[in-house]
C-alpha cells in the first residue's frame, strides 16, 4: 500500500503555535499496551474531542520528530480541554529517542482522563525588556523568571524615556535604535513602553522593530497609552495614537482611553493556552488599561472587554515570520503588578513556544538557513 495523503482534523482552524515543524511525535492509544484506536499528535491539540480520543487514552508512545530540539521536549497531557486541570508531564530528554507509557491506569493513574495535549520544545531565549515608564514593575518580575516549563530566559533591559518629568531616566536612557535587536528572540514592551502622556519614545526604531518581527522575532506589548501626538506640531482636539512599531499602514489599529472592566477570553485565546498554561488565570482579577480598536481580521482577538462594543484587550498577529502578542496589562504599582505576575509567566512560556520555531536565533531556523544556502 502507498499512503497518498493524511488529514488531521485539528488543523481546520489552527491557533499558534502551529508547529509546521515537528519537534516530537506522540502516539496515543485507547487501550493499554499500545492497542486499539490510536492517533498521531504532532502539534498542540486543545480539544482531543476533535480527533475522537477525548478521555479515552490508556497508553502513550513518544519519539523524536524530525525537528527535535537540542535541549529535549516535554509533552503535557491535561485532564481538561484548553490545557486546564491536572496534568501529566512527560519529558523526552536530549539523549532519548523514545519513551513509552504502556498503561496510564497503573503506571501514573492518568488513564482515560486526557482532554488536551500541549507540546513544549525546550530551549534558551534572549529577551529584551523595553521600559518607557519607570512606574511599571514588570522588569523585576520578568528578571526573576529564569527557568520555567523547560524554557530558560536571559534578559537585557533598555530605558527609552529620558524625560524625568514624565517618569523617565535621564541618566540611563538610550535610543532603542542603538540596540541590535537581532540579538534577541523576544522583545517585551512593558506598560506604556512605546510612549505616554503626549510623548513617544521609539520613533527612531519603528522600522527596526517591524523588521525584527518580520524576520521571525516575537514581540509582547503590555498596556499602551492613547498618546496625544500632534502630527503638525499643533494641539489637536482628539488624541491620536502613535504605533508604527506595528504595521499600521497595512493593518490599521489604534488605542483608545478606557477604564478597567471585566473581560472574556475568546475561543482563539483559549486555544493558545495563554490563560491556562502553566497557570489558570482569573483574567478579571487583572487590571487592564487603554484598549485596542480595529476591524482588521489579521489581528486575532484573544480577549475582549465585557461591554457593549466588546473591543479587544488582547490580540495575536502574524507578521512575516514572527508574531505580535498583546494584553492591556496595567502594572503601574505593586498591587496591579502582583495580580499580573502569573499572566506574565504564562506569556513568557507562550512567547517562547512561538519563538522556538520562528526566531532566527534558534537552532531550528539556523538549520533551515544552512540547508537553504547549501541547496
Amino acid at each position: 500500500e502507498v499512503i497518498s495523503s493524511i488529514n488531521y482534523s485539528p488543523a481546520a482552524n489552527p491557533t499558534p503555535p502551529e508547529y509546521g515543524t515537528i519537534p516530537i511525535i506522540v502516539e496515543i492509544f485507547r487501550d493499554p499496551h499500545f492497542l486499539g484506536q490510536h492517533a498521531l499528535i504532532m502539534r498542540d491539540v486543545s480539544e482531543l474531542r476533535d480527533v475522537g480520543m477525548n478521555n479515552a487514552i490508556s497508553s502513550i508512545r513518544m519519539r523524536r520528530g524530525p525537528n527535535f530540539p537540542f535541549s529535549g521536549c516535554q509533552v503535557s497531557f491535561y485532564e481538561g480541554p484548553n490545557y486546564e486541570g491536572q496534568r501529566l508531564l512527560v519529558e523526552l530528554g536530549s539523549r532519548e529517542f523514545q519513551k513509552e507509557l504502556g498503561n496510564l491506569h497503573e503506571q501514573v493513574r492518568f488513564g482515560d482522563t486526557v482532554s488536551s495535549i500541549k507540546i513544549i520544545p525546550m530551549g534558551a531565549f534572549n529577551v529584551l525588556i523595553v521600559v518607557g515608564d519607570s512606574r511599571s514593575l514588570e522588569p523585576p518580575i520578568l528578571e526573576s523568571i529564569l527557568d520555567i516549563e523547560g524554557f530558560k530566559f536571559n534578559y537585557d533591559l533598555v530605558k527609552v524615556n529620558s524625560n524625568p518629568d514624565n517618569h523617565g531616566d535621564p541618566n540611563y536612557a538610550q535610543r532603542l535604535s542603538s540596540v541590535d535587536l537581532t540579538n534577541y528572540d523576544i522583545i517585551w514592551f512593558t506598560w506604556n513602553a512605546p510612549g505616554h502622556d503626549q510623548q513617544y519614545f521609539i520613533e527612531d526604531a519603528e522600522q527596526q522593530v517591524r523588521d525584527f518581527v518580520r524576520s521571525g522575532g516575537v514581540l509582547w506589548c503590555s498596556g499602551v497609552d492613547n498618546n496625544i501626538i500632534p502630527p503638525d506640531g499643533e494641539r489637536i482636539k482628539e488624541p491620536m495614537w502613535r504605533g508604527d512599531w506595528l504595521p499600521v499602514k497595512q493593518h490599521p489599529i489604534r488605542v483608545v482611553n478606557s477604564e478597567d472592566v471585566n473581560i472574556m477570553i475568546t475561543t482563539e485565546g483559549q486555544k493558545t493556552g495563554l490563560f491556562t498554561w502553566p497557570h489558570k488565570i482569573d483574567v478579571n482579577a487583572i487590571v487592564t488599561d487603554d484598549h485596542w480598536i480595529t476591524e482588521e481580521p489579521d489581528y486575532v482577538p484573544l480577549a475582549r472587554r465585557q461591554d457593549e462594543q466588546k473591543d479587544p484587550v488582547s490580540f495575536l498577529m502574524r507578521w512575516g515570520d514572527g508574531y505580535y502578542v498583546t494584553f492591556a496589562l496595567d502594572t503601574r504599582d505593586a498591587i496591579k503588578s502582583a495580580l499580573a505576575k502569573t499572566l506574565i509567566e504564562n506569556a513568557l512560556c507562550y512567547l517562547a513556544s512561538l519563538a522556538w520555531q520562528t526566531s532566527p536565533r534558534q537552532p531550528l531556523r539556523s538549520r533551515r538557513r544552512i540547508i537553504s544556502s547549501q541547496a
